[in-house]
């Protein structure tokens, strides 16, 4: 059986409203990335990095993720979530997405290096 053809992918992941406006609830999710890194360290085995930063930045792919989610947000009524994974450092990421224009924001206090453990931990939060 065919799937049925929609103008756009955003609209067909959509709630349709009473009004006949699509309804899109959009989550980002983010990694915060030191700004500038001060004496990076391996440690425990080689199995994590130690950085010390005096700020946390957006991953750049992340920003322009959650600038195009606050786009759809702007066209098509629904709400924007903003989702990161790690130490309290990377609160400052979801601080700049709310003052951004996201309606809210989860961290998940992870201090996890590798991508298939943070992939499980943001399936489970989402």
């Amino acid at each position: 059986m065919p799937l049925p053809r929609f103008p756009s992918p955003s609209i067909a992941l959509a709630e349709i409203a009473k009004d006949g406006c699509p309804v899109v609830n959009i989550v980002v999710c983010l990694k915060a990335v030191p700004s500038r890194a001060n004496n990076p360290a391996i440690v425990d085995a080689g199995q994590r990095i130690h950085v010390q930063s005096p700020q946390w930045i957006f991953n750049e792919s992340d920003e322009y993720a959650l600038e195009e989610a606050l786009l759809l947000k702007k066209n098509l009524r629904g709400t924007v979530t903003a989702v990161t994974v790690g130490p309290a450092q990377a609160q400052e990421v979801l601080y700049a997405s709310v003052a951004r224009g996201a309606d809210s924001a989860v961290r998940v206090d992870a201090d996890e290096f590798d991508p298939n453990l943070v992939s499980y931990i943001l399936s489970l939060a989402i």
